[in-house]
């Protein structure tokens, strides 16, 4: 990954993070997923995305790498994903 994308990412995930947090901290209506049967598979997709970006450039793919990541990040970290 450039050094461009990877800034890139590691901001959007930073911007996801934060407004996950902020929904939790206002006590705004959201949802919890808890299920663990993403867990495995959620590896797989972003190792794929990955790969797939380093071949394409295409700077859409960072959004949802970015969004797999923060999922991954809250349920490996709360145990679950908002």
């Amino acid at each position: 990954m450039s050094k461009k994308a990877l800034i890139t990412t590691t901001l959007l995930l930073f911007l996801d993070q934060a407004t996950k947090k902020n929904v939790l901290w206002q006590n705004l209506p959201h949802q919890q997923n808890s299920s663990l049967i993403f867990l495995i598979p959620s590896f797989i997709v972003i190792s794929i995305l990955i790969i797939w970006f380093k071949s394409s450039r295409d700077p859409g793919l960072l959004f949802i790498l970015t969004g797999g990541l923060s999922n991954l990040l809250d349920r490996l970290i709360l145990g679950y994903v908002i």
